[in-house]
């Protein structure tokens, strides 16, 4: 049984000193970021400022191929862009808390819809 694991290891170790592993391993170790800024992007609360914050942050560190994916993706939402670049000091007080990711405004709409429920007894 000994001998089997050791054969194994050995195994292991060529198979991840190959190039191409060693590359594909690198590439898993820069999207870290990822599932860490998607749950704060679904956390409550969350400013523009914040959220803008978060998004520049997994900017600068995606690798190229992945950047280019979030990019498209940001260009397919037309208010990304309007949403971020608003400057008067009025409608920055008004967006302040907006919000932006669909946990957040499904969860709205969920409690919108429980209030205007014919059957509810109490607000």
């Amino acid at each position: 049984m000994l001998e089997e694991d050791n054969e194994s290891i050995g195994h292991l170790l060529r198979y991840i000193n190959e190039p191409s592993v060693i590359f594909e391993l690198s590439g898993i170790f820069e999207l870290r970021i990822l599932p860490v800024t998607i749950e704060k992007l679904e956390g409550r609360n969350l400013t523009i400022d914040e959220v803008k914050s978060l998004i520049e942050e997994v900017r600068e560190c995606l690798p190229a191929q992945f950047k280019r994916k979030l990019e498209q993706s940001l260009a397919k939402n037309p208010s990304y862009e309007r949403i971020f670049s608003v400057n008067d000091p009025t409608s920055i007080f008004r967006y302040k808390y907006t919000l932006l990711t669909s946990g957040e405004v499904e969860r709205c709409f969920s409690q919108l819809k429980h209030i205007l429920n014919d059957s509810r007894t109490k607000l």
